[in-house]
């Protein structure tokens, strides 16, 4: 199968078209995909302040990150899922969008800095 052909059935699978056909779920996910990318960089703030000597400079840095980054690592995945929901609506546009391969990338490069992909 083709990419074209690919993205055509994930268009058209039952989920793609029930978020694509719903009032509210699709603004729904957007909101809950803003929000974990808020969450993601949120957290990522406190680690680099802590780096910087700005916040919590009383606690350990392995121990503010043994506690951040689980909650760095979850929003993440919830990011890249809500993201795919979303683009499965409308995979054939947003796949040929030019940004697209540019937020698919650095996603990945995410994941593959640490190791986890």
């Amino acid at each position: 199968m083709d990419i074209a052909g690919f993205l055509a059935s994930v268009e058209s699978s039952n989920l793609a078209t029930a978020i694509r056909d719903s009032l509210y779920l699709f603004p729904l996910i957007e909101s809950l995909h803003v929000l974990g990318l808020t969450l993601v960089f949120g957290t990522i703030v406190i680690v680099d302040l802590r780096l910087l000597g700005i916040a919590s400079i009383q606690r350990p840095f392995t121990r503010i990150t043994s506690d951040i980054l689980k909650w760095t690592w979850a929003a993440f995945v919830w990011t890249a899922t809500t993201g795919m929901l979303m683009f499965i609506t409308n995979a054939n546009v947003y796949y040929h969008n030019f940004f697209f391969p540019n937020e698919d990338g650095a996603a990945r490069a995410c994941g593959v800095e640490r190791g986890d992909i």
